[in-house]
């Protein structure tokens, strides 16, 4: 299980429940470290993951049931959308993301696929260009440091695969990189099969 998911999913449930982030955390661990564990730049142990349950008062078992069911609801709802807009489904991803946007979307990962997938769909529908286009995506990704790392998951993967699919200028550097990486073993991906490596290598 990835925990710091499962931080940031109980995060959004202290939000919902009204607790404030100072009474959240105290005697457990400073706003700083904290932090640190959201935005995944080190693992929380369990037990810090532990005592914050208690304070959202749920069980460990319960609140991962609650983790897993919502995650694998909100990743389908989230692939079925991104589904629609790569097929250019365009009128079906409209209602989607309408729906969407209403939802408490708490998983990081889908955030930045409907972001990503939002994109697509203003490039589609001629609302951005093709150099719009590109530039977005680099900048989510922060593509110079990205394009450095030994290690790629899925949205940093997909969103190379589309820059290298619009940019001609980087399409060279960003091919060699992901067959290095995959004859490495160093690609990461999850069972999430909307976009394939066949539609990133075009």
């Amino acid at each position: 299980m990835d925990i710091v998911r499962l931080l940031n999913f109980m995060d959004s449930l202290r939000y919902d429940r009204n607790i404030n982030q100072e009474e959240y955390l105290h005697d457990i661990i400073s706003q700083r470290q904290y932090y640190r564990y959201l935005y995944g730049e080190s693992e929380p142990p369990f037990d810090i993951v532990l005592k914050l349950s208690k304070k959202l008062n749920i069980s460990i078992d319960r609140l991962i049931e609650k983790f897993i069911v919502d995650t694998e609801k909100e990743n389908k709802q989230v692939q079925q959308y991104f589904n629609c807009v790569i097929n250019k489904k365009l009128d079906e991803a409209q209602v989607l993301f309408s729906l969407l946007s209403k939802m408490n979307i708490k998983d990081k990962e889908n955030k930045k696929f409907m972001s990503l997938g939002k994109t697509l769909y203003d490039f589609y529908t001629n609302v951005i260009s093709k150099r719009e286009l590109i530039f977005v995506l680099k900048n989510t990704i922060v593509f110079d440091k990205i394009i450095k790392l030994d290690f790629l998951h899925d949205i940093e993967l997909y969103m190379l695969g589309l820059i290298m699919e619009y940019s001609d200028n980087d399409r060279e550097l960003i091919l060699n990189k992901i067959l290095f990486l995959n004859k490495e073993k160093k690609i990461f991906t999850s069972e999430i099969d909307f976009i394939t490596l066949k539609y990133i290598f075009g």
